[in-house]
């Protein structure tokens, strides 16, 4: 992800682990305190990892092997991970 500094010196990685906290359903009450008071860059934080998860979805979908239904079974649940944190 590539969100810039948010306020009060967070930087982007920092907001990022917030994000990625709320996604998981472990964010603390102040990482969610800041997420709401930016969510633009909560949003386009959430857009990115969509976006990323498909294409990694996309790619898991033309593997062969065994392997293969595990980690579009694992890449699904992902997705639907961050698409209800949207």
């Amino acid at each position: 992800m590539s969100t810039p500094t948010v306020g009060e010196g967070l930087t982007s990685w920092q907001f990022d682990m917030y994000v990625s906290a709320e996604v998981d359903g472990d964010a603390t009450p102040e990482q969610l305190a800041v997420l709401a008071e930016h969510p633009m860059e909560w949003r386009a934080a959430l857009a990115e990892l969509l976006h990323e998860t498909e294409e990694h979805l996309a790619h898991a979908r033309r593997l062969h092997g065994e392997e293969r239904a595990q980690i579009v079974a694992d890449l699904e649940h992902e997705f639907r991970r961050i698409r209800a944190a949207w």
